[in-house]
């Protein structure tokens, strides 16, 4: 960013071939892209290397939450942005996640971003899967999952 302050985006894998490129696409604009894979057995790795910073490995977990957690602490950005595998930004988004930062970095430490959910290929609109708010953006060292299934994270 132009103030210095560097954002990473942190985004686990595992034999995620077929939907990691448009993710690490969509994250261009961060200042390191760091890939945490978990022992994928497709072409996962060889895309990582193409568009990470850095790609590391790590053991099979049951659930993301606890990579998150780890990995985003060995973010090298002040901020640290998460993305799933699966997920993809808008075209537009690098630059509204650096305003956010910004202009409100100072007395925020944490962002919920909006996000659509598609279910069988279908982007749900309605029955409050839309906007499905997560916290996704935030300064590193400031939030927390616990260690179980779909847990919202919690802003220490």
């Amino acid at each position: 960013m132009a103030d210095g302050t560097r954002i990473s985006a942190v985004v686990h894998t595992r034999d995620a071939a077929a939907t990691l490129e448009v993710a690490l696409r969509s994250l261009a604009w961060a200042d390191e892209i760091l890939v945490v894979d978990m022992a994928s057995r497709d072409a996962t790795m060889e895309i990582a290397r193409r568009y990470a910073t850095r790609v590391v490995e790590t053991a099979i977990a049951p659930r993301v939450d606890g990579i998150r957690n780890r990995w985003a602490d060995e973010a090298s950005g002040e901020w640290v942005f998460v993305l799933d595998a699966d997920e993809s930004l808008a075209d537009d988004a690098g630059a509204e996640i650096r305003r956010l930062v910004a202009e409100h970095g100072a007395r925020h430490d944490a962002f919920a971003i909006p996000r659509f959910n598609s279910i069988a290929g279908q982007v749900m609109r309605g029955s409050g899967w839309y906007p499905d708010h997560q916290i996704r953006l935030f300064r590193k060292g400031t939030v927390r999952w616990s260690d179980t299934h779909h847990t919202p994270p919690e802003v220490v």
